[in-house]
Protein backbone atom coordinates (compact mmCIF):
# COMPACT_ATOMS: atom_id res chain seq x y z
CA UNK A 1 0.00 0.00 0.00
CA UNK A 2 0.52 3.65 -0.60
CA UNK A 3 2.46 5.87 2.07
CA UNK A 4 -0.02 8.13 3.99
CA UNK A 5 0.69 10.53 6.85
CA UNK A 6 0.09 10.23 10.01
CA UNK A 7 -2.73 12.46 11.68
CA UNK A 8 -1.47 13.68 15.17
CA UNK A 9 -4.03 14.04 17.60
CA UNK A 10 -3.08 16.00 21.29
CA UNK A 11 -5.03 14.52 24.04
CA UNK A 12 -5.46 17.66 26.47
CA UNK A 13 -7.52 20.27 26.25
CA UNK A 14 -8.48 22.03 23.88
CA UNK A 15 -8.25 19.23 21.55
CA UNK A 16 -5.63 19.54 18.47
CA UNK A 17 -5.15 17.87 15.16
CA UNK A 18 -2.51 18.31 12.28
CA UNK A 19 -0.48 16.01 10.94
CA UNK A 20 2.84 14.49 9.84
CA UNK A 21 5.08 12.45 7.94
CA UNK A 22 6.64 8.83 9.04
CA UNK A 23 10.34 9.28 7.98
CA UNK A 24 11.77 6.36 9.96
CA UNK A 25 10.64 2.81 9.93
CA UNK A 26 10.50 2.61 13.44
CA UNK A 27 8.06 5.27 13.88
CA UNK A 28 9.74 8.55 13.71
CA UNK A 29 7.10 11.08 12.44
CA UNK A 30 7.81 14.75 11.64
CA UNK A 31 5.61 17.08 12.54
CA UNK A 32 5.04 20.80 13.01
CA UNK A 33 5.46 22.48 16.57
CA UNK A 34 2.45 24.32 16.95
CA UNK A 35 0.62 20.51 16.77
CA UNK A 36 2.13 19.00 19.21
CA UNK A 37 3.05 21.98 21.84
CA UNK A 38 1.52 21.85 25.38
CA UNK A 39 0.23 18.73 24.31
CA UNK A 40 0.58 16.44 27.14
CA UNK A 41 -0.66 13.31 25.35
CA UNK A 42 -0.27 12.37 21.90
CA UNK A 43 -2.14 10.17 19.64
CA UNK A 44 -1.26 9.15 16.00
CA UNK A 45 -4.03 7.83 13.72
CA UNK A 46 -2.68 6.03 10.12
CA UNK A 47 -4.30 6.03 7.39
CA UNK A 48 -5.27 2.29 7.70
CA UNK A 49 -7.04 3.00 10.79
CA UNK A 50 -3.93 2.03 13.56
CA UNK A 51 -3.45 4.14 16.45
CA UNK A 52 -0.10 4.59 18.37
CA UNK A 53 0.84 6.66 21.48
CA UNK A 54 3.26 9.24 20.35
CA UNK A 55 5.97 11.06 22.88
CA UNK A 56 7.71 14.29 21.77
CA UNK A 57 11.54 13.83 20.94
CA UNK A 58 12.75 17.12 19.90
CA UNK A 59 11.03 20.42 18.92
CA UNK A 60 12.23 23.47 17.39
CA UNK A 61 9.92 26.05 18.31
CA UNK A 62 11.54 28.42 15.80
CA UNK A 63 11.37 26.51 12.47
CA UNK A 64 8.20 25.19 13.43
CA UNK A 65 8.99 21.73 13.59
CA UNK A 66 9.00 18.35 15.78
CA UNK A 67 9.73 15.05 16.08
CA UNK A 68 7.20 12.25 17.28
CA UNK A 69 8.03 8.58 18.44
CA UNK A 70 5.44 6.41 18.40
CA UNK A 71 5.37 3.65 20.40
CA UNK A 72 5.43 -0.09 19.59
CA UNK A 73 5.91 0.56 15.62
CA UNK A 74 7.40 -1.12 13.60
CA UNK A 75 8.13 -1.58 9.62
CA UNK A 76 5.82 1.53 8.90
CA UNK A 77 6.24 2.72 5.63
CA UNK A 78 8.31 5.84 5.54
CA UNK A 79 9.11 8.60 3.29
CA UNK A 80 12.42 9.57 2.48
CA UNK A 81 13.69 13.14 2.80
CA UNK A 82 15.66 14.74 0.29
CA UNK A 83 18.77 17.18 1.47
CA UNK A 84 19.22 20.32 1.38
CA UNK A 85 21.82 19.83 -1.75
CA UNK A 86 19.62 18.32 -3.55
CA UNK A 87 17.32 21.03 -3.52
CA UNK A 88 17.79 24.11 -6.09
CA UNK A 89 15.82 27.53 -6.52
CA UNK A 90 12.77 26.74 -9.17
CA UNK A 91 12.51 23.47 -7.88
CA UNK A 92 9.11 22.22 -7.38
CA UNK A 93 7.55 21.08 -3.96
CA UNK A 94 4.53 19.53 -2.43
CA UNK A 95 3.33 19.43 1.29
CA UNK A 96 0.50 16.72 1.97
CA UNK A 97 -1.03 16.37 4.34
CA UNK A 98 -4.72 16.66 7.12
CA UNK A 99 -4.83 20.19 8.18
CA UNK A 100 -7.80 20.37 10.43
CA UNK A 101 -8.43 17.24 9.81
CA UNK A 102 -9.49 17.14 5.98
CA UNK A 103 -7.49 14.46 4.64
CA UNK A 104 -4.87 13.83 2.12
CA UNK A 105 -4.81 17.85 0.73
CA UNK A 106 -1.44 18.90 -0.96
CA UNK A 107 -0.32 22.25 -1.44
CA UNK A 108 2.65 23.27 -4.35
CA UNK A 109 5.22 25.70 -4.48
CA UNK A 110 8.25 26.80 -6.00
CA UNK A 111 11.57 26.84 -4.11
Amino acid sequence: SGFMPPTMIPDDMPRGIGSGFIIEADGLVVTNYHVVAGAKKLEARLADGRRFEGTIVGTDPQTDTALVQLKGAKALSHLEIATVVDARVGDWVVAVGSPMGLEQTVTRGIV
